[in-house]
């Protein structure tokens, strides 16, 4: 897949995996979603960091978001996604009047709101994944698209 190839690829990503991948400790790739975003693709693929020792648990270590040819690696989806459309700066122009203050106010309390939406949905998406509830798993993606979608206009 394309996107594999990209990590790989990518010289920031396979570093911090390489460290992550040591004596003690193993890096697991979790499950990729990928999401329609109008003519575009969205990738999001869960790390894992696992202990080395047969009863270790995997954590949910980092998450790698990719659209187009950007490849982001954040500790969560909320980071991921507002850096991959620059949700941040939107939301923090300044502008000299007190109304462009107010809107600016107001669309990063809105981004605010989708990141939280779209954190939640992820979360309850990997859930449904493990439970195997495919049903709710595919509800939880067509929510993460929209979510998405909303955030990229």
């Amino acid at each position: 897949m394309l996107f594999k190839q990209k990590i790989n690829q990518d010289p920031e990503i396979s570093k911090q995996l390489s460290l992550w991948d040591t004596k003690g400790s193993q890096v697991q790739f979790g499950e990729v979603l990928i999401i329609p975003i109008g003519n575009s693709l969205l990738y999001v693929e869960p790390l894992y960091l696992r202990a080395s020792g047969e009863n270790s648990i995997p954590e949910m270590k980092n998450v790698i978001v990719g659209y187009g040819d950007k490849l982001i690696l954040e500790k969560d989806i909320g980071t991921a996604i507002t850096k991959m459309f620059n949700l941040e700066a939107e939301g923090n122009n300044n502008n000299s009047n007190n109304e462009g203050i107010e809107n600016n106010k107001q669309e990063g309390n809105l981004n605010s709101d989708y990141l939280g939406k779209l954190k939640e949905a992820y979360t309850n998406a990997i859930e449904s994944q493990k439970n195997g509830d495919w049903a709710k798993y595919g509800e939880y993606i067509n929510q993460i698209g929209k979510l998405i979608d909303e955030l990229s206009k």
